[in-house]
């Protein structure tokens, strides 16, 4: 069996991967944002500590929202957006209207979406998103 393997962005594009890891009583949750170029060189990573987190449901969403604002902040024109939410990324590219718990999150992604020259979501299954995934972990390590 293949394992898809993450892979670069295409040239002129930064790809961002996001994911999150959650502590064992739940309370506490980390997310871990990746951005890479083209060759598949490190543009920036961050790491958010949050607690008091409603469900890893909201936490990926409202982590879709971070990884955007972040490309924002360091000038980001071309972007791919990779997470292994498939709900997430599906609700990020519907026009429809969500009454989900994580409705304002996905508002705020398309909204955040459109300031790019170009911004694609994919779904990728975990070991395609594993950096961003070990960020995370090692996050939660630390607290």
């Amino acid at each position: 069996m293949n394992t898809p393997k993450w892979r670069c962005p295409k040239e002129g594009y930064i790809e961002v991967n996001f994911d999150a890891a959650f502590s064992n009583n739940k309370e506490i949750s980390c997310s871990g944002i990746l951005l890479r170029d083209s060759r598949g060189d490190v543009i920036a990573s961050k790491i958010t500590l949050h607690e008091r987190i409603s469900s890893p449901f909201a936490t990926k969403a409202r982590l879709c929202v971070e990884a955007l604002r972040l490309c924002l902040d360091l000038n980001v024109q071309n972007l791919e957006v990779e997470g292994d939410s498939l709900t997430v990324i599906k609700k990020a590219t519907k026009d429809e209207t969500d009454f989900s718990e994580i409705s304002g999150y996905m508002e705020d992604v398309k909204r955040l979406s459109k300031v790019f020259q170009s911004c694609t979501f994919l779904h990728v299954e975990r070991s395609a998103n594993e950096a961003a995934n070990q960020l995370a972990r090692e996050g939660l390590r630390q607290k």
